[in-house]
């Protein structure tokens, strides 16, 4: 390990006016290591404790408890000609659009970056860094209590290794990926992470992920859209977690009874007293308001489980997955996920423009014939 890469000197940003400074700098740098240190032990929303940025040449440490003026830094974050590198940043990506209400965009991520150009899928900060430089990166400060202040000298040069290293494992990356020709795979996979993101703040998609969800009728769904919104927007509000609030099984409990009067919401099991008085008259409010929609009003019924018919079909598209992958030196996670491989077998898409919207791109170019053409042969052994 040479002596630039075992640097852990770093820079503090002194004030707005410094930030602004820098600001101007960082706009002509080509990329930026990025990192955030952040606290959400009680909260829905991360507490921003530490930013670090690491431009090439020096590692600086942004303190967001101290300096607020932060406008600077979100116009860099959106500047385009500005490649924002981080390592597994979808917590870090909602830091920012909680601190700044901007997302950092172009995005790449060495995580994904690593498990498209041969390493293996979801590798940690500290095992790439193994990897690709042969450094320890020491992990005592994980956990500790970012919001502290005066933040210890371990707790600093902890949060700015995380960049410093970034910078030297990036380059590697990146020129692995210049030679395979996959760093706009890279570039693609981040935009897809900022549109999952953006989809997150949307209220009237969290059914979507409450177990079971398909078991209930269209009424009964309306009932857990309306009440899946309602808990959004008090657990915003308040600030606090969703199952703090309320957990997603009473959700789906209340959505399947349907309780008419304050005695039926108190047998609910594991429903507090407190609670059920509270927020009565809203829930009974929205039962009602869900048992009088029209037949077209309802939303339809959520997609059940595979069933075992549809057994060997998936086991050929993920055959296919996993030759593509081996192929390419590709960790096969990156390639198809389990809901991508349950799209397909619901949607029997029949050219690549009908594959599912996470296998346009790149990935329909590398292997979305062969998916259709396993679908085309099960499809043709079944008749």
């Amino acid at each position: 390990m040479n002596d630039d890469i075992a640097t852990t000197a770093f820079s503090w940003v002194k004030s707005a006016e410094h930030l602004r400074a820098l600001a101007d700098t960082w706009l002509q740098c080509s990329a930026l290591m990025i990192d955030t240190e952040f606290m959400r032990t009680d909260t829905f929303y991360p507490i921003a404790a530490l930013i670090q940025i690491n431009d090439g040449r020096t590692t600086y440490l942004l303190d967001p408890l101290h300096i607020t003026e932060l406008a600077p830094l979100a116009g860099v974050l959106q500047a385009p000609q500005v490649l924002k590198v981080f390592h597994a940043c979808s917590e870090d990506l909602e830091v920012f659009q909680t601190l700044l209400g901007v997302l950092p965009q172009p995005l790449y991520d060495t995580q994904i970056a690593a498990a498209m150009f041969g390493e293996a899928f979801s590798l940690g900060y500290a095992g790439l860094m193994k990897t690709l430089l042969d450094v320890d990166v020491p992990k005592g400060e994980t956990r500790s209590n970012w919001l502290r202040r005066p933040l210890s000298d371990s707790q600093c040069l902890y949060a700015a290794m995380d960049v410093s290293y970034l910078y030297h494992g990036f380059k590697l990356l990146y020129a692995r990926g210049e030679a395979l020709g996959r760093n706009h795979w890279v570039i693609a996979d981040g935009e897809r992470m900022l549109n999952n993101q953006r989809l997150m703040q949307l209220t009237d998609r969290q059914h979507l992920k409450v177990k079971s969800g398909w078991k209930l009728s269209p009424r009964e769904l309306a009932v857990l859209c309306q009440l899946c919104e309602f808990r959004e927007q008090r657990v915003r509000k308040l600030n606090i977690p969703r199952n703090r609030w309320l957990k997603d099984g009473l959700l789906w409990e209340i959505a399947k009874t349907k309780p008419r009067q304050q005695q039926d919401l108190d047998n609910i099991q594991g429903l507090a007293g407190s609670f059920s008085r509270n927020n009565a008259g809203r829930i009974l409010s929205i039962v009602e308001n869900a048992l009088s929609l029209s037949p077209r009003q309802l939303p339809s019924v959520l997609p059940k489980p595979l069933s075992s018919d549809t057994t060997d079909l998936v086991k050929r598209f993920r055959r296919v997955a996993t030759s593509a992958a081996e192929a390419n030196g590709i960790a096969v996670e990156v390639l198809l996920k389990k809901k991508e491989i349950e799209q397909l077998v619901r949607d029997r898409p029949q050219s690549l423009a009908d594959l599912p919207e996470a296998l346009l791109g790149w990935r329909a170019e590398l292997f979305g014939s062969e998916l259709l053409q396993a679908l085309h042969e099960t499809s043709s052994a079944a008749r």
